[in-house]
């Protein structure tokens, strides 16, 4: 928990906290919130959440956490903090609505099918010229001989996976992706989905999976 910024969940209208990429420099202390822990369930009543450089640095009873000066006093009252969750399976192209993975307390998303614009997405956000998520990046889904998802790399043997694998992570345009998907495809024998020997994810480790 102390390692991400908290998303906030507002109990009345007000303004959201985290919908731009906060000031490393600037510290945020959070107070007479309720924190869930989502570990136990429990919700810690009257609590104060201190952030300092982009990070948790302080979680306890109010009064018992000092905000010094110049700490941004943000007034949780009646209100609830959460950590920032992760949707672990996205498709998204459309910048425009970005921001609503914040208001619903996503702080993270990791793309499946990763595509230039995702990374501009990414340049964006990271700059904070636009609201929305962390994003960890796919490169193009690879996929055996008879591929299911148009646009997919077919291969068909270990050594063709391995050589797709480190042609995706040498492009230039892709080089910054941050893991391979790798479908379980089809022969032309066996239905989608239902291929456990030859199999795409069986040719490769977790090593040549990601960077």
């Amino acid at each position: 928990m102390h390692r991400y910024l908290l998303a906030v969940l507002l109990a009345a209208t007000g303004p959201i906290v985290g919908a731009s990429p906060p000031d490393a420099a600037k510290s945020v202390a959070f107070t007479h919130v309720s924190v869930i822990d989502p570990a136990s369930g429990a919700v810690r009543s009257n609590q104060t959440v201190r952030i300092t450089a982009n990070r948790i640095s302080a979680v306890g009873e109010a009064g018992e956490v000092a905000t010094p000066e110049g700490v941004q006093v943000v007034d949780g009252n009646g209100k609830f903090l959460i950590p920032g969750l992760w949707d672990m399976h996205v498709h998204w192209y459309d910048k425009d609505y970005l921001p609503l993975f914040l208001v619903n307390g996503v702080t993270g998303v990791r793309m499946m099918w990763g595509t230039p614009l995702h990374h501009e997405f990414r340049k964006r956000i990271a700059a904070g010229e636009w609201p929305g998520p962390r994003m960890v990046i796919a490169s193009t889904i690879i996929d055996g001989p008879a591929y299911f998802w148009p646009g997919s790399t077919s291969v068909h043997t270990p050594e063709e996976a391995r050589r797709a694998v480190e042609q995706e992570f040498t492009m230039p345009i892709r080089c910054s992706m941050d893991f391979c998907p790798a479908s379980e495809a089809s022969s032309a024998d066996t239905p989608h989905g239902t291929w456990p020997t030859n199999g795409i994810a069986s040719f490769l480790d977790s090593s040549a999976m990601a960077k």
